[in-house]
Parts: C-alpha cells; sequence; structure tokens
C-alpha cells in the first residue's frame, strides 16, 4: 500500500502527518484516525538515547525503529526521514 496510499491522500487535498517514534505512537495517531504519519531520524533516537539525531544511531537501528512501528499499523503510510543518511548518499527517504 504505502506510496500509492499516501498520494490518493494527497490527491484529496492537505494530509496531516503527525510524528511518531515507535509502535505505541504509531497505534495512537491510527487509533485517532489519521490515515498516514512520519517518523524522523530526530524522534527515534530523542526516544531510544535521550540524545538529538547526531548520528549515535546507525542506519540499522533507524531502520529497524521504523520497521518495527510500520508493522504496528498495517497499511497506513508512513514517510521515514532519513536525512542524515541522504547527505551522505546512503539511502533515501522512503514510505512504507
Amino acid at each position: 500500500m504505502g506510496g500509492n496510499a499516501l498520494r490518493a491522500l494527497v490527491d484529496e487535498g492537505s494530509v496531516l502527518l503527525p510524528g511518531v517514534w515507535d509502535a505505541l505512537s504509531a497505534r495512537l495517531v491510527h487509533r485517532a484516525g489519521i490515515p498516514a504519519a512520519f517518523v524522523s531520524g530526530y524522534a527515534v533516537s530523542g526516544t531510544l538515547l535521550g540524545l538529538p539525531d547526531f548520528g549515535y544511531l546507525t542506519q540499522t537501528e533507524i531502520t529497524d525503529a521504523a520497521r518495527d512501528l510500520v508493522a504496528a499499523v498495517p497499511g497506513v503510510p508512513v514517510i521515514v526521514e532519513g536525512l542524515r543518511f541522504f547527505r551522505k548518499g546512503l539511502v533515501l527517504p522512503k514510505v512504507w
């Protein structure tokens, strides 16, 4: 679903994308009836380490956290920001 579902939402107009950082926050957003979400490296780093996203987490750790929260809300488009990795040419932001 992912990208196609998000495109369909955008075609309808503005899309509210609340920030989520773990499976619980993703489920709460979904239960509130919001059809999509956004996760950033900063949110994950802040939640897991209590530190800003200054490179303390690896690409694998960010990916694992994103995979877990996406699995908690099947079918819900989640935009995962990977700017730090994008700048280094490692990964592009992806919609699951």
